[in-house]
Parts: C-alpha cells; sequence; structure tokens
C-alpha cells in the first residue's frame, strides 16, 4: 500500500500519494494532479464528488502530437506559510518541456480563487504548437469556434485562458481545445479551470434585513468571472431582470407588495386566496382565457357577479349585441322620418380594457318603393271624382260662393254710374244695373291663380247695343274671359234667358283658361265667344280678380242667380243662404303603395279667415287618420298601403267658410346623407353625402368608454332608413380588476366562475396590498447562485385626538406662559393617540411640524403625562421628523395596541398673537432600513 501524507495548509488540505497530489478547499472542491492531467472535482446534489473538467497539455509538430518522456515527469510542491504551489514538469522526446505551475492561498475561502492561478511554461518549443485542452466538462450547446477569452459551463466550472490563440473550439462531447503558436523557446501562457462564485447584495450588505415599504434598495450582484444576471421575484422585476458583465446592479422601489398564489380547486370552478385579513387591499385582478371560445362568463366573489356578454375568445372578449328600444339585438331598422337622431346602447358596465367598437351602416331610401303624386284641383275633372263628401248636414254640393238667399253680397260697384241690388223675385237674385260700369269682389277667394273652376248662373236684359262681361283682372289691366252680346232687335228682356257659364283652369301655371257656354238653361242659345283664353299678360303677383262689366250705347241690366267657386266650402243650406259651422271631408283612396308607406306630404292651398279653421288629416290603411300639417313631411304612426286623406273644417261666423282650393298628395322617396356617430356625446365618425346602396356599407370603428354603457348617437341630415348589423365589441379580458375594498376583511377568499364553451384558464392574479412581504433577490452566473431575502413592512397607524376636539389648541395666559398644556389633555388622556396598524411588526412613530416654529415659541413633546420623567424621550419639535417614541409600539396577540402623547407648549415674550404649526406623523417598522430622508404614509393633524 502506497504511502499517503495528508497535510493543512489554512483552509487548505493537502493530500501527497504516489501517483498524484491532491488539494481540497473546505471540503468544496478539489484538484487532482497526476502525471499526464488535472482533474476538478465539485460536490453534486447528494454531497459525493464528482469530475468536472480535465486539464491537458500538449506539443504539436504541425498536426502530430509529440510524445512524453514518462519516466522523467516529477510533480513537486512547495508550502510557503499558507500559501501551496504544485508544479509538474512534463519533457518531451524531442527536447521540448512543459511546465505546469498552480498557485494556491491557503487564507482565501473564495472557490473561484481556487487556484489562484496556472501557469504553462514552454521551453524550446519553438516552432511548434501548444494546445491546452479540457475535458469531461458538462457541455449540451453545439459545437462551434470561440472568440472570446472564458466560457462557463456546468457544475459550476469556468475555463479563462489568454489571447493571442490560433483557434479555439468547444464541441458537443464536451471538449474545449485552444491552440497557440510558439514563436520563441521561452513562451508563458496563463490558463484556469476554476469555480466561479457568485455574490448578490443589498444597497452593499449581504445581510439579510428589514426594509420599510416606499424604500428604496440597490440590488447589485459579482461573479468572479464571466457575465451575471440578477433577478428579482417582485411585481415590474422578474427572472434575469439584468445581464452582463459582472458587476451588475439596478434598483428596487418597493410600491407593489402582491401575493400571487392562490389555490385552483380540481373538481369546482373556482380559486381560493389566502390571505391576512389585516392587509390594506391596493389592487386584484387576474387573467383569464379560453382555450377556444367560451360563453356566458359570470365572475363572482363577496356576494357580488360581474357578468360578460358575448364570447371570450382566447384572451379576448367580443360582444355581437347591442340594446335598441330596450330589446338586445344583433341588427336593427331605425326609420327617419326626417333629419333627427336616434341611439342604440354598448352595455360596457364590466368591460375595463376595451379595444373598439365596430359596426356597419347601411342606408336605404325611404319608401323607395311607394313614390307618386296626387293632385285634387277641385275641378270635377278626374274620373272618378275624389272627394267623398261626407261634410256634417250636407245636402247640397260643395263650393257655393253666393246663393243670393239673403241679403247679403261682398260685390260692390260705383254707384254714381251703376246701381246693385237684392231682389227676392227668381229665388233671390243680385242685380247689376247701368250702361257703363263694373261690379267686383275683394274676397280673397276671388282669384284664379289659386282656382281651378269657377259657375254662373245669371240672366242679362240688354237694349239694342249692349254688352255685359266677364274679366280677368290684376289691378291694372283686364282681360275678357266671356262676352254677353244683344243680337235681338229692339232688346232682350229680362229673365228670358238663363245663362250657365263655366270658366275651367287648362294650364297648371294658370295662365290658360277653357271657357264654356253651357248655352241657355231655358232658352235659344245666343251667340257668345267661347273657348281658351289665355291670361298670361296679367301680372301674376297681383290678385287675378274675376270682375262684371257692362258696355255699350244702351243699358244691360243683368241678374246673378248662383257663383259657385271651386274648393270644398262649409255646406251652404238651401233654406237660409248661410254656412253651416263645422264639416268634415274624406277622400276615396287615392293610391295604393307597394310596400307599408312610412311618410307623406299633404300640400293644400287654401283659404282661411279669421274666425275659420282647416284640420288636415293623412291615412296609410284610409281607416286611422293622422292630423298634419300643410307642406310638411308626416311620419305614420299605422301601417297600411291604402291612402287617403281629409280635412276637418270650422267657422263661427255663418256668413263665412274656409276653403280648402288645391290638395296635392306626394310620397318622394328620401335617401340618407349626412350621417354621424356620437359616442357619449363625443363625435367618433362622419359620412359626408348620401348613404346609398352604391356608399354603404359604412364601417365605422369606434372608440367606447370603459366601465359604462355607452350611448350611441346615430344622427342623419335627411330621412331615410338606417340599417345597424356587424356590430361587434372588442376587448381585451385581462386584467380582470376586481373590487378590492370587498377583500379587505378575508382570510380564505374564494372567485367562482360560470361559464359554457371550452374551459378557462386563470393566470397571472395579482392581489396587491400593504402590509408584510418577502421577496427574494437572485445573482446567477451559469449555474452558481447566490440569493438574499427582502422583508417588507408596511407601518400603518393611525393618529386620533381625544373625542369632541377636532384641532391642537393652547391658551396661553401670558405671553411668557411655560408648560402650557393643549385643550383636552389631561394627566390621564395626552393629546395625541397613536395606534399601531400593522399586523405583525413593532413600528417607531415620528413627528414634526408642519412649518419652522415661531421663535418665541418651544413645543415640547413625551410619551409620559410627567413632562420631566425620567427615561422618556422628551423631544423638542421642529420641521425634521424626530422619534417620538422611546420604544416601538408592539402588537400584543394581533391586537391593536397604542400609545399617547403629551405636549407642552413654552412661550417667551410672544405676542398678543402668533400662529400655532399643525403636525405631521410618520412610521417605520423597528429595525428596518428606509430611504435617507424619506418618510411614507405620513398622517398630518391640523390645527
Amino acid at each position: 500500500m502506497g504511502t499517503r501524507t495528508s497535510i493543512t495548509v489554512g483552509l487548505l488540505i493537502l493530500v501527497l500519494t504516489s501517483t498524484a497530489i491532491y488539494i481540497s478547499l473546505q471540503n468544496n472542491v478539489k484538484i487532482r494532479v497526476d502525471d499526464d492531467k488535472t482533474t476538478f472535482y465539485v460536490k453534486n446534489e447528494n454531497n459525493r464528488w464528482v469530475v468536472s473538467g480535465r486539464e491537458i497539455n500538449a506539443l504539436f509538430d504541425g498536426t502530430s502530437k509529440m510524445y512524453r518522456r514518462t519516466s522523467e515527469i516529477t510533480r513537486n510542491h512547495l508550502i510557503e506559510e499558507n500559501n501551496v504551489t504544485i508544479t509538474r514538469e512534463t519533457p518531451l522526446i524531442r527536447g521540448p518541456k512543459i511546465i505546469d505551475t498552480y498557485d494556491f492561498d491557503g487564507e482565501q475561502s473564495s472557490v473561484e480563487l481556487f487556484p489562484i492561478s496556472h501557469q504553462v511554461e514552454v521551453l524550446d518549443g519553438a516552432g511548434y504548437f501548444y494546445r491546452y485542452e479540457v475535458r469531461d466538462l458538462d457541455y449540451d450547446g453545439p459545437a462551434m469556434s470561440l472568440n472570446g477569452t472564458s466560457m462557463s459551463f456546468g457544475k459550476n466550472m469556468e475555463v479563462e485562458w489568454d489571447p493571442g490563440y490560433r483557434w479555439a473550439r468547444v464541441y458537443k462531447s464536451g471538449i474545449l481545445k485552444i491552440q497557440y503558436d510558439i514563436p520563441t523557446d521561452y513562451e508563458v501562457y496563463n490558463v484556469r479551470l476554476f469555480d466561479p462564485t457568485v455574490d448578490v447584495y443589498l444597497d452593499g450588505s449581504q445581510s439579510a434585513r428589514k426594509w420599510e415599504y416606499n424604500s428604496f434598495i440597490t440590488i447589485s450582484g459579482t461573479t468572479s468571472s464571466g457575465t451575471v444576471c440578477l433577478s428579482l421575484n417582485a411585481p415590474g422585476y422578474g427572472n434575469d431582470y439584468v445581464c452582463g458583465a459582472s458587476p451588475q446592479s439596478f434598483v428596487y422601489n418597493i410600491t407593489k407588495l402582491r401575493n400571487p398564489d392562490f389555490f385552483k380547486s380540481g373538481t369546482t370552478d373556482y380559486i381560493r386566496v389566502d390571505m391576512e385579513n389585516k392587509t390594506i387591499m391596493q389592487n386584484v385582478s387576474l387573467n383569464i382565457t379560453s382555450a377556444d371560445v367560451s360563453g356566458s362568463l359570470n365572475v363572482t366573489y363577496m356576494n357580488t357577479t360581474k357578468k360578460f356578454r358575448g364570447f371570450l375568445r382566447t384572451k379576448y372578449l367580443e360582444d355581437n349585441n347591442f340594446t335598441y328600444s330596450g330589446a338586445d339585438t344583433d341588427a336593427v331598422n331605425i326609420t327617419f322620418a326626417t333629419a333627427g337622431s336616434d341611439s342604440i346602447f354598448a352595455d360596457l358596465t364590466e368591460i375595463d380594457n376595451p379595444i373598439n367598437l365596430t359596426l356597419d351602416l347601411t342606408g336605404f331610401d325611404l319608401d323607395q318603393n311607394n313614390a307618386f303624386t296626387f293632385l285634387e284641383a277641385m275641378n270635377n275633372t278626374k274620373p272618378p271624382y275624389f272627394i267623398n263628401e261626407t261634410i256634417a248636414y250636407q245636402t247640397d254640393e260643395f263650393g257655393v260662393f253666393d246663393d243670393f238667399l239673403v241679403n247679403s253680397t261682398e260685390w260692390s260697384v260705383d254707384p254714381t254710374t251703376c246701381k246693385q241690388d237684392y231682389k227676392s223675385d227668381d229665388g233671390g237674385v243680385l242685380e247689376f244695373n247701368c250702361v257703363s260700369g263694373t261690379m267686383s269682389n275683394s274676397n280673397p277667394i276671388n282669384d284664379l291663380r289659386n282656382a281651378s273652376r269657377v259657375e254662373f248662373i245669371y240672366t242679362s236684359a240688354q237694349g239694342s247695343i249692349a254688352d255685359m262681361y266677364i274679366q280677368a283682372f290684376d289691378g291694372t289691366s283686364t282681360v275678357n274671359i266671356h262676352r254677353h252680346q244683344n243680337i235681338a232687335s229692339g232688346g232682350e228682356p229680362m229673365g228670358s234667358h238663363h245663362n250657365n257659364i263655366s270658366i275651367e283652369r287648362i294650364s297648371d301655371d294658370g295662365t290658360l283658361w277653357n271657357v264654356k257656354n253651357n248655352a241657355s238653361i231655358d232658352g235659344p242659345t245666343h251667340v257668345s265667344s267661347e273657348g281658351a283664353r289665355d291670361i298670361s299678360s296679367l301680372d301674376f303677383t297681383q290678385p287675378i280678380q274675376l270682375i262684371i262689366v257692362h258696355g255699350g250705347q244702351d243699358g244691360t241690366n243683368s241678374r246673378f242667380l248662383n257663383m259657385k267657386w271651386s274648393g270644398i266650402w262649409l255646406n251652404r243650406s238651401l233654406n237660409n243662404g248661410t254656412f253651416k259651422s263645422e264639416g268634415n271631408v274624406t277622400s276615396r283612396t287615392i293610391n295604393v303603395t307597394e310596400d307599408n308607406l312610412q311618410r307623406a306630404t299633404l300640400t293644400a292651398t287654401d283659404y282661411v279667415p279669421s274666425g275659420t279653421s282647416i284640420e288636415y288629416l293623412l291615412s296609410n290603411d284610409c281607416e286611422t287618420f293622422e292630423t298634419v300639417l300643410s307642406g310638411i313631411s308626416h311620419t305614420f304612426e299605422s301601417t297600411g298601403t291604402k291612402v287617403c286623406w281629409g280635412a276637418k273644417m270650422t267657422s263661427n261666423d255663418n256668413l263665412t267658410s274656409p276653403v280648402i282650393q288645391r290638395v296635392q298628395v306626394d310620397v318622394v322617396p328620401s335617401s340618407l346623407t349626412n350621417v354621424t356617430i356620437e359616442v357619449d356625446g363625443v363625435t367618433q365618425a362622419e359620412l359626408i353625402g348620401n348613404l346609398n346602396s352604391t356608399t354603404s356599407p359604412y364601417h365605422a370603428n369606434l372608440t367606447p368608454n370603459a366601465g359604462q354603457i355607452n350611448t350611441i348617437k346615430l344622427i342623419t341630415g335627411t330621412a331615410g332608413v338606417l340599417q345597424v348589423d356587424n356590430f361587434k365589441m372588442n376587448a381585451s379580458m385581462n386584467p380582470l380588476v376586481l373590487d378590492k375594498d370587498l377583500f379587505e376583511t378575508c382570510e380564505q377568499c374564494f372567485i367562482n366562475f360560470t361559464f359554457s364553451g371550452s374551459n378557462i384558464d386563470i393566470t397571472n392574479s395579482s392581489f396587491d396590498y400593504l402590509g408584510s412581504k418577502t421577496y427574494r433577490a437572485t445573482a446567477k452566473s451559469g449555474a452558481d447562485a447566490d440569493a438574499i431575502d427582502i422583508s417588507i413592512f408596511y407601518s400603518d397607524f393611525n393618529v386620533s385626538l381625544p373625542i369632541g376636539t377636532e384641532y391642537f389648541d393652547v391658551f396661553a395666559p401670558s405671553r411668557f406662559a411655560q408648560n402650557v398644556t393643549p385643550y383636552s389633555q389631561s394627566d390621564s388622556m395626552g393629546i395625541f393617540n397613536l395606534t399601531n396598524l400593522a399586523y405583525d411588526e413593532a413600528i417607531d412613530l415620528y413627528m414634526r411640524t408642519n412649518a419652522t416654529v415661531n421663535e418665541c415659541l418651544n413645543i415640547t413633546t413625551v410619551n409620559d403625562p410627567n413632562r420631566f420623567a425620567v427615561g422618556k424621550n422628551s423631544v423638542l419639535l421642529d420641521e425634521t421628523f424626530q422619534k417620538i417614541t422611546n420604544t416601538a409600539v408592539q402588537w400584543d396577540d394581533k391586537e391593536q395596541t397604542s400609545t399617547e402623547m403629551w405636549t407642552w407648549v413654552d412661550l417667551g415674550n410672544c405676542s398678543s398673537r402668533f400662529e400655532l404649526p399643525w403636525f405631521e406623523f410618520a412610521a417605520i417598522c423597528s429595525d428596518c432600513v428606509y430611504s435617507e430622508g424619506y418618510l411614507h404614509n405620513t398622517f398630518p393633524i391640523m390645527r
């Protein structure tokens, strides 16, 4: 059995055997130096030694490896105080020699400095190649060429080598080779295989300490070689937060404490989060995703349910329904009878993260298949006659302008030249007698511009040379409409012939009229020049009246029995010659439309004298009539395709009647124009121009508002039908924010989920709170790592004044008063009561004034009713936070504990008016580190 010698050199143990030299550092790492190689060992997870790498030296002549003189290889060691040097000399057959020198420091505990150095000397090797090779490395990467001077491997190993090499390469088998040229007969190469160390620091210290919430920590990491990565398992940071060449660092701002863990049921659809029920919740949120498509998602917690409309596709929520007229739908046609607006509603009450809202608008012409125009001119020329005479007390036809049954007329003559009399004979007549003169009527009805038919029944007695004319008169000029001329010798006796003259409009503009002499009613026809009459020469800006003119050399006596004027009048009773007080008129069906009629316009020409009225009516089913305004488009409330019109007429004067002279009914299709979309009062889309079959659909992309019902207002510039479809509200489901206040008092907080369709996944839960939390900072280099815990505390507290006291105040008896106590303070009750609300840590309390204290004042506070009590901390207050408790306010079995503070004010020749400051308190957990000059959670007490 060979000899074995063990030598302890500081932290090193050197073992000498006949075949090798062993050296280890605190039983953590070990090196064995053999004649042909050097082997490195580290401990595995089972605390057993495993090989982490083997070094081999070689010289090459070209590509041929040079052989060693194995019998002449020597191994030696040298111990000087706590330093150990191991050398190995390897002569080669052709003369060169390789000398390996390993240096170790017995006072160095760092494994990264084991060995401190490895130097390779090559003697008499000029012109050859030196190759440094490491085998049995833990490596699972690809084979590749290298261009650096170091590389990390598994089992916490790293290799360093000098620059200036010819080539370097690593192989998939875990072999590293670096080859150098040997230009002279003495060359030195520094190479090293070692176990690097990595360290993490908090503000330069490796001690685990406590930190006050809202502080700043500089987290740094170092490694003896290569790169280092820093990780922190706190919100906003994470694994490998910073990486790079050693050293690396970043500043951690302690602003968020989070419980990321939850229990997920394997059999029911809920999660459970365990919390300390005295925490102050800041945020509760989580992510929900669907494996494919899920619907009808409800999230219930603390007796509160969030209901999500639509479908969840992966992490995106899609709702295709909106609300219109109180009902949910995915499409609707909205009819605009005129320019106007209407609204649909999108429910985003439970949506925190909307992306957009899209919809399509398609425009249709209103009544596009129902167009027609109907004109009733009241001239009995359109078969069938469209007036269904339903006026109350109906006994005769419409339109009696004057039947002369009573002695009342609006006709007049010049009494100096003509005579006008009422005669009761022949049933009542108006007699006009003169040689040359005019009988006129100023009634506004007497206007051919608004008439379509006029009838006269008259008799005329004339001398041998005499004429009677009916003329059109514009106030200045006249045009003959009808001429009655006597051709009988000796004249024509009165009453011998009754003539019936009708005047009917030919042209729409009223310039052409057809005159018909319906001949004598009871005698032979007399000569009359009849036919078309052109009155276009008259001024149509003025009323075109009919006048009666007598002319010739001999006199003419004309008697008028009846005058009728086109239009609808109140009924004129035959027995007394007066108008009825009211009456109705209803047309027959004037048109049958193809589709349901939505809108129509009735335009009337009428005469409505004082004391009379006309109410116009339209119907789209000829049964239900709706009141309309003349010339104004009307939208029907009923449905139907049969069109009728009507009117209600009244008069409070039996000698006066309103007159409907012309009625036109139009159905004109209307295209939508200038559509605007507002979301909650803000314009988000505008379409200028027509929205019709060519320009539809219009695709709108809108931005909705989160957490509310969105009012989507659709505004049109004209009438038409607007179709809304392809509605889609898109939102990101995540993060889903829950009401944090409901989680304040629960210790096992349950969140339940119901849904249809695919399964859902719950991830990234964020239960952020103010309380206590421990995070871990980690530095890692390769497989080596170092970690340190960061214990964080939030020092919650409360300050109160005695009951009934609203502010701090003192009443000094003099300008020099001393030991003045504030109002409500007594020996048994301090002015300030301070309560620790932190749930697992003692706290230190601090106090200051908000402003510089008046120089005539001193304000002192002590946590004892005796201002000068021995062992108590008396604090003279100023603008700087000072610790006001000798011992921290502690918890007692997790019950709130309090301390009281007494305060005294000393005056030194103060004026009659001086200002007291107000006070501010702060807290820090006992023995905690906090950022210099910064105290969080301050609590002001106003004066």
